[in-house]
């Protein structure tokens, strides 16, 4: 073994030692770049089975003695904020609007952020609903060939979700593995029967404490079991995705599109409104209000930004900057 070994973690009784063909080789590499060389040593939430290790080389500058070494820093946090309003947005259950007479309001939005954002506004009735997400890469039908090859099939989670199904039908023994493209939580499938895996029939259902499933897109791996006599056989497995989360209000329309409703339906297209740093613009909405006379309608309209492509995938999201309470009552 190496004469440089790794101090352990905090907490841990266990130290990490370097053979000596690699610290050798970390030396080279060094020597090479003209620069001292440390081995940092990672475990990250992701993977098959729930962590993965990540190794890298970082510089070591001004080596002292010792095992740790800190150097005080400070700074601030700042979320992305926005301002937004929207003059003539009906607030009140004495608002009466005209079934199926379009009303149009703009909604204006300043950008308070520190760069430019792409502005999109999402509009959400204060019911929810089991929305049937649809899969956004290649799939047919939401159908996959085992064994899987190629990329994996993946869902777009809309915000408020509160809770994600996942179920699995396969034309044999087969399981798959759950996460979203940051890598963690690591679902793993189980069959109907307690601790049963790898069945025909497979499912999980994520309910996280807090009640706020991570939005984003979704990647599921689907894998048949073996062991096999020869090799892996073949067949297919068929995916359904639902998110239970706030409903979508099909009445409101806007002149950006909503991100989100591309989770059901992957033929939706968007415009965000890109705004700059310290900018004023304004998006129209429109209500084309089509439930029955009579009824309350209410909910909020999320101003939300489009966020991507985000590491370490390059996947696509949106956060909620903003909200504008709205309320109605249907007339004749």
């Amino acid at each position: 073994m190496s004469d440089l070994t790794l101090a352990p973690p905090r907490g841990s009784t266990a130290p990490i030692s370097l053979s000596e063909a690699a610290a050798r080789r970390i030396r080279e590499i060094g020597a090479k770049e003209g620069r001292p060389l440390m081995l940092r040593v990672a475990v990250d939430g992701g993977g098959c089975s729930g962590f993965q290790y990540r190794f890298d080389l970082v510089e070591f500058a001004e080596p002292v003695v010792g095992n740790e070494v800190s150097q005080p820093y400070s700074g601030s946090i700042v979320f992305n904020q926005a301002r937004a309003h929207a003059t003539g947005l009906p607030d009140s259950p004495d608002v009466t609007l005209a079934s199926g007479k379009a009303v149009t309001i703009p909604v204006t939005i300043t950008n308070t952020g520190a760069g430019p954002e792409a502005y999109y506004i999402d509009p959400r009735l204060g019911t929810t609903q089991s929305l049937a997400l649809q899969e956004l890469g290649t799939l047919t039908s939401n159908v996959t060939s085992l064994p899987l090859i190629g990329p994996y099939p993946y869902w777009l989670v809309p915000t408020e979700t509160s809770s994600l199904q996942v179920s699995q039908s396969a034309t044999l023994p087969a399981m798959f593995y759950l996460s979203p493209f940051e890598g963690a939580p690591d679902l793993t499938s189980a069959g109907s029967g307690p601790g049963t895996m790898c069945t025909d029939n497979e499912a999980v259902t994520y309910t996280p404490p807090g009640g706020t499933v991570t939005a984003g897109e979704w990647a599921v791996q689907p894998a048949e079991c073996g062991p096999y006599s020869t090799s892996a056989e073949y067949g297919t497995a068929t995916l359904t995705v639902t998110a239970v989360t706030r409903t979508i209000d099909p009445a409101i329309t806007s002149t950006t599109g909503d991100l989100w409703s591309i989770a059901a339906n992957p033929l939706t297209t968007i415009t965000p409104l890109i705004i700059a740093r310290g900018q004023t613009a304004t998006i129209d909405v429109t209500i084309t209000p089509s439930a029955s006379p009579g009824s309350l309608v209410s909910g909020d309209l999320f101003i939300d930004d489009l966020a991507g492509p985000l590491s370490p995938s390059g996947q696509a999201t949106g956060d909620e900057l903003a909200e504008l309470p709205y309320k109605y009552t249907v007339g004749p």
